[in-house]
């Protein structure tokens, strides 16, 4: 998190995380995560991925499932 604060959704649980926090997250439907900003204020954070490899993402709350390729 580069800035601000948020709450990351991973699965039924709800952790608060702020400036200076680092978060790696499993995969698999169990770890489905979501990153919220409910105050008014600006939250920055910085998403990587490896992509190394064919992956499945699933939604659950769209019910929607995504295939990402790999090279």
């Amino acid at each position: 998190m580069l800035e601000g604060s948020a709450k990351l959704r991973l699965g039924d649980r709800e952790i608060d995380v702020g400036a200076g926090d680092f978060v790696a997250l499993p995969m698999g439907r169990a770890h489905a995560h979501q990153m919220v900003n409910p105050s008014n204020e600006p939250c920055r954070y910085l998403c990587l991925s490896t992509l190394g490899f064919a992956e499945i993402a699933v939604y659950p709350d769209s019910k929607k499932v995504g295939l990402l390729g790999g090279p």
